[in-house]
């Protein structure tokens, strides 16, 4: 058996990967995972531990994660509020914080059967699967937790750098952003074509201009983080030595207008729409792929015919469709720009395209120096 537990931004997940024949202690196992958890206060304590070193530790050691960090709170800004989508992860003080009462008080609230769906993926005769579930699950009680307030971001309408600093790191991490739509958008076809044109792979403009042409990057890539409560981040990045990170912000600047001005031609539609739709089947190869596919319908609000319509639609993108789109939503206006590097050798540097402010991991990413917007510094 293969038993895990995952949390991302919209959903718990507990899965079992078991025999058929073992599917009635199996989801014995699920059920007391799901309704009856120990919190062991020692082990509470030793996981909260692990966790603490775990945030410290990627705030210090990877470019990318620090980037994340700053990148999510900006594009998800809330004059009045904190939004739910704009903490990336955890930072270390606020794990410190968390009590095992915490915790506790989170399961009971948001662990319910009236939050939850059950999921069996194989050759599972769907009758006898029901009465196992209702065994395994009895007495199984709790309402609806009340829905996060999902208050509309406002990123900042001047466009600001932000620049997270690594002392002495001979790379640096380049990020250019913008919000597009809600996942449910009947667009989303076209913007994920559009998406595998700009930066998925080694066909992408990304890698044939940023890494290949001008040399200034070891990779580099777009991608769209799905989202179930809000617009769907459009992220341009590249990773880059600290002498090269100001000509690499440059030239995700450059391919996101491009995309938005000039819109894919036909090959380049033709390639993507082909590779999203062939690739498709790849993800359909397992008993828990398939579970997880399922479970993502209901989490992003999506109907029972979506894989099937998804495929369709992306084979048949034309021209007109992509432009719309790409006008849209890979336009250089309501950025968010963020490098993690060496501020010493980048900051003076960086403020061609903004005004700086510098930012401090190991202090909760707080805000400190800042260095005015001066158009006419030189990149290099």
């Amino acid at each position: 058996a293969d038993l895990g537990v995952l949390t991302d931004r919209d959903s718990t997940r507990v899965s079992l990967g078991v025999t058929t024949g073992d599917l009635d202690p199996a989801l014995d196992i699920l059920a007391a995972v799901a309704m009856k958890p120990r919190f062991d206060a020692k082990e509470f304590g030793k996981l909260r531990t692990r966790e603490v070193e775990r945030a410290a530790a990627a705030a210090k050691s990877s470019a990318g994660y620090a980037a994340s960090m700053i990148l999510y709170r900006e594009l998800f800004e809330v004059p009045t509020a904190i939004h739910p989508y704009s903490r990336y992860d955890a930072l270390p003080s606020d794990l410190q914080k968390l009590t095992l009462a915490d915790c506790k008080a989170w399961h009971k609230q948001h662990m319910t059967p009236k939050n939850a769906m059950l999921i069996a993926a194989g050759d599972v005769d769907i009758d006898a699967f029901a009465k196992a579930a209702e065994r395994a699950f009895a007495g199984w009680k709790g309402d609806k937790p009340e829905q996060p307030n999902f208050t509309a971001p406002m990123p900042d309408a001047e466009r600001h750098l932000y620049l997270v600093d690594r002392p002495g790191s001979g790379q640096a991490n380049v990020m250019v952003a913008r919000l597009g739509p809600e996942r449910q958008t009947k667009d989303w076809p076209s913007l994920a074509v559009l998406n595998q044109v700009l930066g998925g792979g080694v066909a992408g403009r990304l890698f044939l201009d940023v890494r290949e042409k001008r040399s200034l990057a070891y990779s580099t890539g777009s991608s769209l983080d799905e989202l179930a409560n809000a617009p769907v981040p459009v992220v341009l990045s590249a990773g880059t030595q600290t002498n090269k990170a100001p000509q690499a912000m440059q030239a995700l600047l450059d391919n996101l207008e491009r995309m938005g001005k000039n819109p894919p031609t036909p090959a380049e539609i033709e390639t993507a729409s082909r590779y999203l739709s062939d690739s498709f089947l790849f993800k359909t190869e397992t008993a828990g792929a398939l579970a997880d596919m399922t479970a993502k319908l209901s989490v992003l609000s999506l109907p029972d015919s979506y894989f099937d319509d998804y495929r369709k639609a992306v084979r048949t993108i034309e021209g007109p469709a992509a432009m719309a789109a790409a006008g849209k939503y890979f336009a250089g206006d309501h950025v968010v720009l963020v490098v993690a590097g060496d501020a010493e050798k980048l900051a003076q540097r960086l403020t061609h395209f903004a005004k700086v402010i510098i930012i401090d991991p190991n202090k909760g990413f707080a805000p400190g120096r800042m260095l005015p917007y001066n158009p006419t510094q030189a990149l290099e």
